[in-house]
């Protein structure tokens, strides 16, 4: 009987210490903003219109500011060029609300602000923002991941429940 329960607590002993404390399977802030750089920023296809093409570059800081530009080239001579430029916080931004949709091989990537216009864009404030696009034929699973990657770098910065 000794010997069980000696067992017992060096079994509960060894499980307790080898397991690092605190650690999950989520990355840190640090990951998860070098990824959302490393899939949004730099190089991008451009998402082509039958009007216009328009083209997003995203720069996501460690404090969880982030700064958009968007390139828009008309086709039209009679309209012309357009860049905007976008900026904020995460933690200003709803988890819940990530969204994604689907134009001409592209994916984009949208987020609303918790509470009012949050984002303040070119020449005004925003209740929601474009934060990034990215080819459909760059990886099989890109929009989930990306999705996924937004949702969790937000809910890092704005560790607040949302109400619904």
């Amino acid at each position: 009987m000794k010997k069980i329960i000696l067992l017992f607590f060096l079994l509960v002993f060894s499980l307790s210490y080898s397991q690092k404390k605190g650690t999950t399977n989520s990355p840190s802030k640090k990951e998860a903003i070098d990824w959302l750089n490393s899939k949004f920023s730099g190089d991008r296809k451009p998402l082509i219109g039958p009007r216009y093409m328009m083209t997003s570059f995203a720069k996501f800081n460690i404090d969880g500011s982030f700064n958009i530009v968007t390139y828009y080239k008309y086709q039209s001579s009679q309209i012309s060029d357009q860049t905007s430029y976008f900026s904020g916080n995460l933690k200003d931004l709803s988890y819940s609300s990530v969204y994604s949709r689907f134009e001409n091989g592209i994916y984009m990537f949208y987020a609303k602000c918790h509470y009012g216009d949050c984002v303040q864009a070119t020449s005004s404030r925003q209740e929601q923002v474009l934060l990034g696009m990215i080819a459909s034929d760059s990886d099989s699973n890109i929009e989930q991941r990306a999705i996924n990657a937004f949702k969790s770098t937000i809910k890092m910065y704005n560790p607040k429940k949302e109400a619904f």
